[in-house]
């Protein structure tokens, strides 16, 4: 209905019936923000102010559900009481900020409703920019992440929604150049709760969330689907670090990893984006740099730990492990991995953490063997040469007593919690006793003789064989384990067996 009032309406300050009305439509939006048919009709009521000033392509796929820009409407008659006076400027540039406003509003409260459909989160923009850098990746005779946006209706109709309201930006005037100001130069009006009308359309906030999914939808676009917009270039380093902090808060935070999957893949997409820009290494060669970068690999750390979709908990790790291996001091990347041993409360993370380890030692000692991808690490591994921390003593001295954990004063509980990162070191121990010449070359010996809780025990495997027998009593019969943790069991002792083999 509103869609056929508004455009009758002839005075002259249309803007006070527009912020009025839209001022009412967005809370209404809100409680029906998971019908579709709700973000249709708000759609095309920004549609009949907007007007089409671009040509109209065909959607990527066919589909009855997506509606058109052909005639919906009738078109709507004039007031016959009203008298035409030309607008002025100031009111039209109002009404068209109005406009631009509420659509990025529509975003953020569209955005943050989506569900998890198949493991797909929100959009999956990150898991899709993952397939498309690395397509070795893709598993042959699965369906891909894109493939499965094009074929599911429910998956492709969040891009076709997406794609309408990136449209409808470009009808409206909204420039990436006006988003990306949003995001670095946050609008102090955003918070204001006065509730008088604006004056002028400097007066009229854009939303956060919104504008950083609508610039999102534009890098996705060039990206994936090869629209490129102008200046993606635009989004820089020091803009992307700064957006961790504003949308994130605190690294501490033990809700770190909770926020809208929406919000978690948007970050994560720029994240691997920006891994791939050249700028990388100038960046990092700024003052200052490596405490940013650091809270940067914190946030992504606790994210590939804590989120609760396994995709997006994937492309977090994945990008955590690029970012570190990426930094070009080498000290810096073994205080982080030690912090991570030592202080992190995710035991899953800390087994990530051997991981990147691993990572490290293999690539500085030319093994070739690394896991790490992507541009700036495969530059960054070429670089490297034997005098890097992780080829030296130094690194198993600093993370010994870290890594070799005894169990002699663990509980069951947590015995059982610590399992996963138990077997990743034991891997990692295995690997060290495997390559010819690494132990000697890293003094694992030595570093390890230095662990006091291993020493009145007689080593470090001897150590873990005491701790399976105490807390594997009864356990894989299944009296307080269940079977995976019976599996995990069998894991570490067989882990065990083969190291003490390498120790021969």
């Amino acid at each position: 209905m509103l869609a056929i009032l508004h455009p009758r309406i002839k005075t002259k300050y249309p803007s006070r019936f527009l912020s009025t009305s839209l001022q009412a439509v967005l809370p209404a939006y809100a409680a029906l923000v998971s019908e579709s048919e709700a973000t249709d009709a708000v759609l095309r009521f920004i549609n009949t102010f907007a007007g089409t000033k671009r040509p109209r392509l065909p959607p990527r796929k066919s589909s009855t559900q997506v509606f058109t820009q052909a005639a919906q409407l009738p078109p709507a008659a004039p007031d016959p009481e009203a008298t035409e006076e030309p607008l002025a400027p100031e009111e039209t540039a109002l009404k068209e900020r109005l406009l631009q406003s509420f659509l990025t509003y529509i975003a953020e409260g569209y955005m943050s409703s989506l569900p998890v459909d198949n493991d797909a989160p929100a959009l999956s923009w990150s898991s899709r920019l993952l397939e498309h850098l690395y397509p070795d990746r893709s598993i042959p005779g699965r369906r891909t992440i894109r493939e499965a946006y094009e074929e599911d209706e429910t998956l492709h109709r969040r891009d076709s929604t997406i794609g309408q309201m990136l449209a409808l930006t470009r009808d409206l005037n909204l420039a990436l150049e006006d988003l990306r100001c949003a995001l670095v130069e946050p609008d102090i009006l955003a918070d204001d709760d006065s509730t008088d009308l604006p004056a002028s359309a400097s007066e009229v906030p854009l939303s956060r969330p919104g504008c950083l999914y609508l610039l999102c939808a534009s890098y996705a676009s060039a990206v994936l689907f090869r629209a490129p917009p102008k200046h993606l270039e635009e989004l820089s380093k020091p803009t992307f670090f700064s957006l961790l902090s504003d949308f994130l808060g605190d690294p501490s935070s033990s809700t770190l990893g909770s926020e809208s999957l929406s919000l978690i893949d948007t970050l994560l997409f720029f994240g691997h984006y920006a891994l791939q820009d050249n700028d990388l290494k100038s960046f990092l060669e700024q003052p200052g740099s490596d405490s940013v970068f650091t809270k940067a690999l914190q946030y992504f750390s606790i994210i590939s730990a804590n989120t609760p979709s396994a995709a997006l908990r994937y492309a977090a790790h994945l990008l955590t492990s690029n970012m570190l291996h990426a930094h070009p001091n080498d000290h810096l990347r073994l205080s982080f991995i030690k912090d991570t041993l030592q202080h992190c409360p995710y035991e899953n993370l800390k087994a990530s953490a051997v991981g990147w380890l691993k990572d490290e030692v293999l690539a500085a000692n030319n093994t070739g063997a690394s896991s790490v991808t992507g541009q700036a690490s495969i530059e960054a591994d070429n670089e490297r040469t034997e005098s890097s921390v992780f080829a030296t003593p130094t690194c198993i001295a600093t993370l010994a007593s870290h890594l070799f954990i005894s169990p002699n004063r663990m509980t069951k509980d947590e015995f059982q919690a610590h399992e996963s990162f138990l077997l990743a070191a034991l891997n990692f121990y295995y690997l060290l006793l495997s390559r010819e010449g690494l132990k000697e070359k890293l003094g694992l010996q030595g570093a390890m003789e230095q662990v006091e809780d291993l020493k009145a025990d007689g080593g470090w495997l001897i150590c873990l064989e005491k701790g399976l027998r105490r807390f594997g009593d009864g356990g894989v019969d299944g009296e307080g384990r269940d079977m995976e943790g019976g599996e995990r069991m069998n894991l570490l002792e067989g882990m065990i067996a083969m190291c003490k083999e390498k120790e021969k």
